[in-house]
């Protein structure tokens, strides 16, 4: 059985996290073995996982082709849609794209979905944020996929208005929380001793180019306050890259700005996403603008605070009822006056308490949300 797991790739640690959580699910559920298929480059040591064909190569049979890797549109069974945050004006869209480029954008979204229809997979947009939709690539491109979706799922309120006003009201669109919550990473013994108890700090490129201008400007020194003040407890304080290239570089300039000789200061730029959530599982305090560092934190019942670009790192506390560890603006006075309250021993024990019953609240919810999957796939 061939299942696709769509729009996840090994650079942004949080997509890589999906495909384990699904990769986990679909076994535990189907109990023999699944065989993933992915659209993103993959890693040398990730070979156990198979790719889409090459038109060119649809004359070879389905059994060749799975001997060198590959599987067939028609082969599929089941597609889980984990793009996390992908239609949306943020994501799907280019400056200055004339019409004819967004139709020929839209026209090939539009056949990639309707020919794995055609076939008879099942297709599911798994849990994600949407919208908004006010660029007209992004508005043409949900509207012409969103037929061939068989569920659809939202993580929060603000995607569901933006869903709604795009394609109006289905059935098949439904409330569900991130599903990596589920996700239990193995246990990394050489990174024990130096994140327990740690002050674990993941930064985000996007706050300099997808926010305002003020606040892109701020985020630097912000971070940079937020660094000298975790190094003030004597704590370790880590500093990891939750998706690529920018984000690494963004890491080391702060690390450059911040490291002093004989500190704590701890920095890990290439590690992957088990290990991240591992580490991330043993902090005292965790800082994250990246959205799946925050889910990471939260659902391990670790304290958290959080800046970010879009709605859903709002609603991602508001999920866990936790309100007051996101912040709406990088204002240094906010921000040490936040973590003061979550480094304090009692207020640390007291938020960890709390989190544990919402993640466990969080956990159900995702479960409901699974079997729905199963229910939709065995119909």
């Amino acid at each position: 059985m061939f299942v696709l797991i769509d729009k996840v790739n090994f650079e942004n640690k949080g997509a890589e996290l999906m495909l384990y959580a699904i990769e986990d699910k679909l076994k535990e559920h189907f109990k023999k073995d699944i065989n993933v298929v992915l659209t993103c480059e993959i890693p040398v040591n990730k070979k156990k996982y198979f790719r889409i064909a090459p038109k060119s190569w649809e004359f070879l049979g389905s059994f060749i082709l799975s001997k060198l890797g590959y599987v067939k549109l028609k082969d599929i069974t089941l597609v889980l849609n984990a793009a996390g945050f992908y239609f949306s004006d943020q994501w799907i869209w280019v400056k200055d794209y004339y019409d004819e480029d967004v139709h020929h954008y839209v026209l090939n979204q539009k056949t990639y979905f309707s020919l794995l229809k055609k076939y008879g997979a099942k297709q599911i947009l798994l849990p994600q944020a949407f919208g908004p939709f006010k660029k007209i690539q992004a508005l043409r491109t949900i509207k012409a996929v969103f037929p061939y979706f068989d569920l659809v799922f939202i993580r929060d309120d603000s995607s569901c208005q933006y869903l709604i006003e795009a394609v109006g009201k289905h059935e098949n669109i439904q409330h569900a929380p991130d599903f990596t919550s589920l996700y239990k990473p193995p246990v990394f013994e050489k990174f024990k001793n130096i994140a327990e108890g740690a002050i674990v700090i993941i930064a985000n490129s996007k706050m300099l180019i997808n926010v305002k201008k003020n606040e892109a400007n701020n985020y630097f020194p912000f971070m940079v306050k937020l660094i000298k003040w975790a190094l003030a407890t004597q704590r370790n304080v880590l500093l990891l890259n939750h998706e690529g290239k920018r984000d690494e570089n963004l890491i080391m300039d702060l690390y450059r700005t911040c490291k002093v000789e004989g500190d704590k200061l701890h920095m890990y730029p290439n590690l992957d996403a088990p290990t991240l959530k591992y580490i991330i599982g043993l902090a005292y305090i965790v800082f994250s603008s990246r959205y799946h560092g925050v889910i990471s934190a939260l659902s391990q019942e670790v304290p958290t605070l959080c800046v970010g670009w879009s709605h859903k790192y709002q609603s991602v506390f508001n999920d866990y009822k936790f309100a007051e560890g996101y912040l709406d603006t990088c204002d240094e006075g906010l921000l040490l006056k936040q973590l003061d309250y979550v480094f304090d021993a009692k207020n640390n024990q007291k938020i960890r308490a709390h989190l544990k019953k919402q993640a466990e609240v969080q956990k159900q919810l995702t479960e409901q949300m699974w079997q729905k999957v199963f229910d939709i796939f065995y119909k």
